[in-house]
Protein backbone atom coordinates (compact mmCIF):
# COMPACT_ATOMS: atom_id res chain seq x y z
CA UNK A 1 0.00 0.00 0.00
CA UNK A 2 1.46 3.59 -0.88
CA UNK A 3 0.06 6.28 0.57
CA UNK A 4 1.36 10.09 -0.64
CA UNK A 5 1.00 13.21 0.49
CA UNK A 6 2.43 16.10 -1.60
CA UNK A 7 5.24 18.06 -0.55
CA UNK A 8 5.80 17.21 2.78
CA UNK A 9 5.40 12.98 3.18
CA UNK A 10 5.97 9.87 1.95
CA UNK A 11 4.30 6.67 3.82
CA UNK A 12 4.90 3.27 2.74
CA UNK A 13 3.85 0.21 4.37
CA UNK A 14 5.08 -3.12 3.61
CA UNK A 15 3.21 -6.11 5.25
CA UNK A 16 5.77 -8.68 6.89
CA UNK A 17 5.20 -12.03 8.66
CA UNK A 18 7.21 -11.22 11.74
CA UNK A 19 6.78 -10.09 15.40
CA UNK A 20 7.93 -6.48 16.69
CA UNK A 21 5.62 -4.30 14.47
CA UNK A 22 2.07 -3.43 14.32
CA UNK A 23 -0.67 -5.84 14.33
CA UNK A 24 -3.45 -5.41 11.31
CA UNK A 25 -5.72 -8.26 13.51
CA UNK A 26 -5.27 -11.08 10.91
CA UNK A 27 -2.39 -12.29 11.98
CA UNK A 28 0.18 -10.23 9.55
CA UNK A 29 1.96 -7.63 10.47
CA UNK A 30 2.91 -3.97 9.35
CA UNK A 31 5.76 -1.47 9.72
CA UNK A 32 5.35 2.15 8.28
CA UNK A 33 8.04 3.99 6.04
CA UNK A 34 8.09 7.09 6.18
CA UNK A 35 10.25 10.04 3.59
CA UNK A 36 9.99 13.70 4.38
CA UNK A 37 10.43 16.22 2.25
CA UNK A 38 10.20 20.13 1.33
CA UNK A 39 7.29 21.99 -0.27
CA UNK A 40 9.33 25.25 -1.69
CA UNK A 41 7.64 28.25 -1.02
CA UNK A 42 7.86 31.39 -3.04
CA UNK A 43 11.24 33.57 -2.78
CA UNK A 44 11.49 37.18 -2.61
CA UNK A 45 15.21 36.93 -3.01
CA UNK A 46 16.98 37.67 -6.06
CA UNK A 47 18.50 35.13 -7.84
CA UNK A 48 22.45 34.78 -7.69
CA UNK A 49 24.88 33.02 -10.62
CA UNK A 50 26.65 30.17 -8.38
CA UNK A 51 27.00 26.59 -8.27
CA UNK A 52 25.77 24.85 -5.53
CA UNK A 53 27.08 21.16 -4.28
CA UNK A 54 25.63 19.87 -1.06
CA UNK A 55 28.04 17.28 0.47
CA UNK A 56 27.51 14.25 2.11
CA UNK A 57 25.73 15.30 5.81
CA UNK A 58 26.99 13.87 8.97
CA UNK A 59 24.54 13.44 11.54
CA UNK A 60 25.09 12.42 15.39
CA UNK A 61 25.56 9.39 16.49
CA UNK A 62 21.67 9.02 17.67
CA UNK A 63 20.29 9.48 14.70
CA UNK A 64 22.19 6.62 13.06
CA UNK A 65 19.36 3.94 14.00
CA UNK A 66 16.86 3.97 11.34
CA UNK A 67 13.51 4.24 13.68
CA UNK A 68 12.13 7.26 14.07
CA UNK A 69 13.58 9.30 17.47
CA UNK A 70 11.37 10.64 19.65
CA UNK A 71 11.78 12.58 22.88
CA UNK A 72 9.61 12.44 26.28
CA UNK A 73 11.60 14.44 28.48
CA UNK A 74 15.37 15.72 28.89
CA UNK A 75 16.39 12.31 30.20
CA UNK A 76 14.47 10.02 27.81
CA UNK A 77 14.61 9.16 24.42
CA UNK A 78 13.23 6.33 22.16
CA UNK A 79 12.72 4.88 18.56
CA UNK A 80 9.58 4.04 16.95
CA UNK A 81 10.01 0.26 15.92
CA UNK A 82 7.33 0.10 13.86
CA UNK A 83 7.94 3.68 12.42
CA UNK A 84 11.13 4.13 10.52
CA UNK A 85 12.67 6.25 8.08
CA UNK A 86 12.53 4.71 4.50
CA UNK A 87 16.59 6.10 4.20
CA UNK A 88 18.86 7.01 6.71
CA UNK A 89 18.16 10.58 7.71
CA UNK A 90 21.36 11.96 6.52
CA UNK A 91 20.89 11.08 3.26
CA UNK A 92 17.38 12.41 3.41
CA UNK A 93 17.42 15.40 4.26
CA UNK A 94 20.31 16.21 2.31
CA UNK A 95 18.28 14.87 -0.92
CA UNK A 96 14.97 17.37 0.34
CA UNK A 97 17.37 20.25 0.99
CA UNK A 98 18.78 19.86 -2.38
CA UNK A 99 15.38 19.48 -3.91
CA UNK A 100 14.30 22.90 -2.21
CA UNK A 101 17.64 24.82 -3.66
CA UNK A 102 16.66 23.37 -6.98
CA UNK A 103 13.31 23.92 -6.97
CA UNK A 104 13.65 27.98 -5.42
CA UNK A 105 15.51 29.19 -8.73
CA UNK A 106 17.50 31.04 -7.00
CA UNK A 107 20.75 29.33 -7.90
CA UNK A 108 22.41 28.47 -11.63
CA UNK A 109 22.74 25.19 -10.55
CA UNK A 110 22.24 22.24 -7.68
CA UNK A 111 24.64 19.27 -7.71
CA UNK A 112 25.35 16.49 -5.27
CA UNK A 113 28.58 15.62 -4.46
CA UNK A 114 29.38 13.53 -7.03
CA UNK A 115 29.44 16.60 -9.40
CA UNK A 116 31.54 19.19 -7.49
CA UNK A 117 34.23 19.93 -10.05
CA UNK A 118 31.03 21.55 -11.48
CA UNK A 119 30.39 24.09 -7.91
CA UNK A 120 31.13 27.24 -6.79
CA UNK A 121 29.96 26.69 -3.15
CA UNK A 122 29.96 23.92 -1.37
CA UNK A 123 27.45 23.07 1.78
CA UNK A 124 28.48 20.95 4.34
CA UNK A 125 25.70 19.90 7.60
CA UNK A 126 25.88 18.36 10.75
CA UNK A 127 22.13 17.19 12.03
CA UNK A 128 22.33 17.36 15.53
CA UNK A 129 18.26 16.47 15.94
CA UNK A 130 15.84 15.10 13.78
CA UNK A 131 12.51 13.81 15.29
CA UNK A 132 9.66 14.25 18.00
CA UNK A 133 9.49 16.03 21.27
CA UNK A 134 6.38 14.58 22.66
CA UNK A 135 5.12 18.09 24.81
CA UNK A 136 2.15 18.55 27.22
CA UNK A 137 0.84 20.55 24.55
CA UNK A 138 1.20 18.07 21.74
CA UNK A 139 3.83 16.51 19.22
CA UNK A 140 6.12 18.48 17.61
CA UNK A 141 8.67 18.05 14.90
CA UNK A 142 11.80 19.22 15.62
CA UNK A 143 15.11 19.60 13.58
CA UNK A 144 18.36 20.65 14.91
CA UNK A 145 21.33 21.38 12.26
CA UNK A 146 24.71 23.24 11.69
CA UNK A 147 25.21 24.78 8.24
CA UNK A 148 28.32 25.70 6.42
CA UNK A 149 29.07 27.17 3.09
CA UNK A 150 32.30 27.64 1.38
CA UNK A 151 33.66 28.31 -2.25
CA UNK A 152 34.75 25.16 -3.78
CA UNK A 153 38.07 26.69 -4.77
CA UNK A 154 39.08 28.37 -2.18
CA UNK A 155 37.72 26.94 0.75
CA UNK A 156 36.71 30.48 1.73
CA UNK A 157 33.82 30.37 4.49
CA UNK A 158 31.09 32.14 3.22
CA UNK A 159 27.84 31.90 5.95
CA UNK A 160 27.75 29.28 8.85
CA UNK A 161 24.81 28.62 11.30
CA UNK A 162 23.15 26.72 13.78
CA UNK A 163 19.49 26.29 12.95
CA UNK A 164 16.57 24.57 15.45
CA UNK A 165 13.06 24.78 14.43
CA UNK A 166 10.02 23.19 16.25
CA UNK A 167 6.91 22.94 14.77
CA UNK A 168 3.48 21.53 16.18
CA UNK A 169 1.79 18.26 14.51
CA UNK A 170 -1.73 18.90 14.05
CA UNK A 171 -2.31 15.84 15.82
CA UNK A 172 -0.24 13.28 18.15
CA UNK A 173 0.60 11.16 15.18
CA UNK A 174 3.72 9.58 13.57
CA UNK A 175 1.94 11.05 10.41
CA UNK A 176 1.81 14.12 11.49
CA UNK A 177 4.90 14.73 13.33
CA UNK A 178 6.37 13.87 10.14
CA UNK A 179 4.72 16.47 8.64
CA UNK A 180 5.57 18.86 11.02
CA UNK A 181 9.09 17.81 10.48
CA UNK A 182 9.00 18.41 6.54
CA UNK A 183 7.74 22.52 7.33
CA UNK A 184 10.60 22.77 9.81
CA UNK A 185 13.07 21.55 7.79
CA UNK A 186 11.27 23.92 4.92
CA UNK A 187 12.21 26.96 7.54
CA UNK A 188 15.77 25.54 7.96
CA UNK A 189 16.05 25.69 3.95
CA UNK A 190 14.82 29.36 4.14
CA UNK A 191 17.58 30.14 6.25
CA UNK A 192 19.79 28.28 4.16
CA UNK A 193 18.87 30.52 0.99
CA UNK A 194 18.87 33.20 2.58
CA UNK A 195 22.16 32.92 3.99
CA UNK A 196 23.52 32.10 0.67
CA UNK A 197 22.15 34.97 -1.54
CA UNK A 198 23.81 37.07 1.13
CA UNK A 199 27.20 35.52 1.60
CA UNK A 200 28.37 35.34 -2.35
CA UNK A 201 27.50 38.56 -2.67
Amino acid sequence: MDHRTPGTLVLLCLTVAFGGCFSTGDGEEIERYYRVSVATAPSRLDPVPVSIVLRPFSTDEILDREGILFQISDVERGYWTTHEWIEPVAGMIRSALAGDLERSGLFSAVHLFENEPLATVAINAEIHEFGELDGPGGWYGVVDITLEANRVDTGELIWRSRIRHEEKAAKRTVVETVRALGVALGRVSDELKAGLVVGVR
